[in-house]
């Protein structure tokens, strides 16, 4: 099998996204119990105005106090597809928590779309069967299911089946302060800014607000892609752009409704098919008008197919996409009908141009510009991230958001840090990120930083700090970590970076590439010179005094142990004498005695 036809006709999906408005701005209401005579009527709840949710603001719906039921409606006017609604309960301008006197009102709201203004014929977009009064949000944001299609918005809440839950109060209450219903403003449209027609096969033209897929089909179609185009037919919506992507071209004149045909008269014509999303696309199929007569240069509409183009692109626009074909070169008798273009690559919208804007045209061109597309086929893999016959290999793993050749399966783009044809090979040579574009910085030893972030994952060279290394060092530093201080450079200017030195000179005092050394001026040598005298003379006197000290102590030590020494020398010859005395007169004192008694006699 041709690996053409392992391809999906990607026209058989849809997916989108969008912003809304408020489309029950203003809006007639109508309430049940409302309080005569005071300015709290419905219309409140629709006026735009919640800056103050008190019963005395004029800003809130109030309705009568003692009923079982409460009950609100907004009519938008027509049948609309409802994004979300937003509900803004009074609170008085106090605190909304569980001692709120509100909450207990508030408990066991629920909320309806519905065609008439009985709730029983509607859908129940939200029913409070959990909340307490320490937990029921105020205000709140309420989404209706999808594919979700009316034109009443129906508040409501009951005390009609007791016993009821100990949170609530004994009876109901509307009181409103703000319903802001989102949505289309215009039935038949969705996506961005609402600006994409529904297609003409969705019963009642109504569409889901984000991929445009009808909810229901008229009779006889079934899920087609949505499609567009700039001029369409007036009332011809048998001509409608969606007859492109119908999968019918067995009829390829302008009565069996099976071909889009664009208005009279136009220089320009433009069609676009949305696949709902980014997808991976090998080629696409057109078959132009012929009026099922013979396709040569005598058909009359070969003119009009001449110069057309064919884009893919992310957007609407045709200019922020891919230029897949643009035809210089066919003639009348050359142009293909049907054509394949092919065009790997990958897109959301398909877009066909022709123009005539530009004259003089080449001959055989016709006059204005047409669409008249009876059908265009998208071939590609229906999910994103495979390739291949069948689309069953997956892409590798690196490549960009999953996208790869859908017939070789090398990436359409790498994720940041990677390279080459499969996004297999880390960023190298001093380079990271996206495509290998970005610098590394003053990795240390020059090393590879991160491939994907750039970091530098072993520190930085010397002069530079930060994940990334790309910031020199500054604030008086410089060197491995900014660790060193810089010198007295001039005027207090940084030094350099990385080896220290003063770029533009020192400070007045200071000298060598550092600026560290203190400079000599002469008077300089001479004070230092005295001041190292100085030093050293009083250094000598400390010493002398030192061993002064020292030699006294001792001195003064010796003299106290030989006066020690020397009055005991004493003493022992003192008391020597003394025994020596007392020997001698003990003769003396006895010849005395006797001469005394040889006198007396």
């Amino acid at each position: 099998m041709d690996i053409i036809l392992s391809f999906v006709l990607l026209t058989e999906l849809s997916l989108s996204a969008c912003s809304f408005v408020n489309i029950a701005l203003n809006r007639p209401a109508r309430q049940q119990h409302p309080v005569t005579g005071k300015p709290w009527g419905a219309d409140r709840a629709v006026d735009g105005r919640y800056s103050d949710l008190s019963i005395t603001g004029g800003q809130c719906t109030i309705t009568e106090y003692g009923h079982t039921t409460a009950t609100l409606h907004v009519d938008l006017g027509g049948v609309h597809s409802v994004h979300h609604i937003f509900i803004q309960y009074r609170t008085d301008n106090i605190a909304w928590n569980g001692q709120h006197p509100y909450t207990a009102r508030f408990l066991g709201f629920s909320v309806y779309l519905s065609n008439t203004m009985d709730i029983k014929d509607g859908v129940v977009c939200f029913h409070d069967t959990k909340y307490t009064r320490e937990t029921i949000p105020n205000p709140t944001n309420i989404t209706c299911p999808k594919d979700t299609y009316g034109r009443y918005i129906i508040y409501y809440n009951n005390r009609t089946h007791p016993p009821i839950p100990a949170d609530y109060h004994q009876f109901a209450f509307n009181e409103l302060c703000e319903l802001e219903v989102y949505g289309c403003p215009r039935s038949g449209f969705y996506g961005e800014n609402c600006s994409l027609p529904c297609s003409q096969y969705c019963q009642g033209e109504n569409c889901n607000l984000i991929d445009g897929t009808c909810s229901v089909c008229v009779d006889g179609y079934t899920g087609a892609k949505t499609a567009w185009q700039k001029y369409p037919y007036s009332y011809k919506q048998e001509w409608g752009a969606n007859r492109a992507v119908d999968g019918r071209k067995s009829d390829l004149s302008v009565f069996k409704g099976q071909c889009v045909i664009s208005a009279d008269r136009k220089f320009t014509a433009e069609w676009f098919v949305d696949l709902g999303e980014m997808l991976s696309i090998h080629h696409i199929f057109i078959q132009y008008r012929t009026d099922n007569n013979v396709w040569d240069e005598s058909n009359a509409y070969t003119g009009r197919f001449l110069g057309f183009s064919v884009y893919i692109s992310n957007t609407t626009n045709k200019d922020d996409g891919t230029l897949c074909f643009k035809d210089t070169s066919y003639t009348r008798a050359t142009i293909p009908n049907p054509t394949n273009i092919s065009c790997i690559t990958h897109g959301r919208f398909v877009i066909y141009y022709n123009d005539r804007t530009h004259p003089p045209y080449p001959a055989g061109y016709s006059m204005f510009a047409f669409n008249e597309l009876c059908e265009v086929e998208v071939y590609g893999c229906p999910v994103i991230g495979y390739y291949g016959m069948n689309c069953s290999l997956p892409c590798p793993l690196n490549c960009q958001e999953g996208h790869c050749n859908i017939v070789d399966g090398t990436c359409l783009g790498c994720i940041a840090g990677f390279i080459g044809s499969q996004c297999n090979k880390e960023c190298d040579g001093g380079k990271f990120g996206q495509d290998c574009n970005n610098k590394c910085g003053n990795c240390s030893q020059n090393e590879q930083c991160h491939h994907i972030n750039g970091s530098c994952m072993n520190g930085c060279n010397p002069g530079y700090y930060g994940s990334y290394c790309s910031k020199k060092c500054d604030g008086g530093k410089f060197g491995q970590d900014c660790n060193n201080k810089c010198g007295n450079c001039s005027q207090n200017e940084q030094c350099h970076h990385i080896n220290g030195s003063c770029m533009n000179g020192c400070n007045t005092g200071y000298f060598g590439s550092y600026c560290s050394k203190i400079e000599d001026d002469g008077n300089t040598s001479i004070t230092l010179y005295f001041t190292i005298a100085t030093f050293s003379v009083s250094i000598v006197i400390i010493i002398i005094q030192f061993i002064y000290i020292i030699i006294r102590s001792k001195q003064r030590k010796k003299h106290k142990r030989r006066k020690t020494y020397e009055q005991t020398r004493n003493e022992n010859v003192f008391t020597q004498d003394i025994g020596g005395y007392e020997s001698m007169l003990s003769g003396p004192e006895d010849n005395y005695q006797e001469l005394a008694t040889v006198t007396a006699h």
